[in-house]
C-alpha cells in the first residue's frame, strides 16, 4: 500500500472453504479494528449455507462492523440469480450493506437486480455488460480491477460516481491498475472520485 501511495483499502478474506469464512471475517474484523486508518472490511460467505450463512451474515455486520459482503459465484459454485439465495440477499438489504460481486458477463443478473432495487451491487472487473447494466439499473456500481483503459473512459464519460477503482491484489499488480485509472482519466476530480470519494459516499465514511 505504501508502495503505491494507497492510503485505505478494502478488505475480505481470500478463497477458501465455506464455513472457513466465518472464521476468517473474524480475522478481518480484527486486522480492521487494529488498523482502522488503513483498512475497511468486507465479508465474504457462500451463500448456498442458507441460514448458518445468514446468522453469520448478522454477525459481521453487526457485531463485527463490517462494511460490505464480497461473493464470488465461481469460486463458491453457486449461481446469483438461482431464487434460493435469495433469503440471503434479502438479509443483506435489510442490513443495508452493499455486494461487492465478482462479475462476469454470462452472469443473467438483471431480474435480481430489479427484485432488489435497495442493494447497491458493485460488479467487479468492469466489462461492457456490467457497463450496460449500470446504464439500466441504478443500484449497480462497477469496480475497476482487470478490466480496459477505453471502458474506463466510456464509464466515467456516462457516470463518474458509480465507478470505484480496485486493484484484485494480489490477483493482480496494484501499480499497474492506477496506471490504467490515470490513463483513461485526467480530470483530478473525477479522480478523486474514482480513488476514494465515491467509495466514501456509498459506505457514509
Amino acid at each position: 500500500m505504501h508502495k503505491n501511495k494507497i492510503q485505505k483499502s478494502v478488505i475480505f478474506a481470500n478463497p477458501s472453504k465455506p464455513q472457513d469464512y466465518f472464521l476468517r471475517n473474524r480475522k478481518i474484523a480484527k486486522i480492521v479494528k487494529a488498523y482502522p486508518e488503513k483498512f475497511i472490511g468486507f465479508a465474504r460467505f457462500d451463500p448456498k449455507l442458507g441460514s448458518e450463512s445468514i446468522d453469520e451474515l448478522k454477525i459481521a455486520i453487526n457485531h463485527l462492523k463490517l462494511k460490505g459482503v464480497k461473493l464470488h459465484p465461481f469460486v463458491e459454485k453457486f449461481s446469483p440469480t438461482d431464487v434460493t439465495i435469495y433469503p440471503f440477499y434479502e438479509s443483506i438489504l435489510n442490513l443495508k450493506v452493499p455486494i461487492l460481486l465478482h462479475f462476469e458477463p454470462q452472469y443473467k443478473i438483471d431480474k435480481v437486480l430489479d427484485d432488489f432495487p435497495e442493494i447497491i451491487f458493485i460488479l467487479g472487473h468492469l466489462n461492457a455488460t456490467s457497463l450496460n447494466l449500470l446504464k439500466t439499473h441504478n443500484n449497480v456500481f462497477v469496480e475497476t480491477s482487470g478490466t480496459s483503459i477505453d471502458l474506463i473512459h466510456k464509464t466515467v464519460k456516462y457516470n463518474s460516481s458509480r465507478i470505484l477503482f480496485g486493484s484484485d491484489y494480489p490477483y493482480l499488480s496494484p501499480s499497474e491498475e492506477i496506471k490504467k485509472i490515470y490513463a483513461a482519466v485526467k480530470d483530478p476530480s473525477i479522480l478523486k472520485k474514482i480513488f476514494f470519494k465515491n467509495l466514501q459516499s456509498l459506505l457514509q465514511l
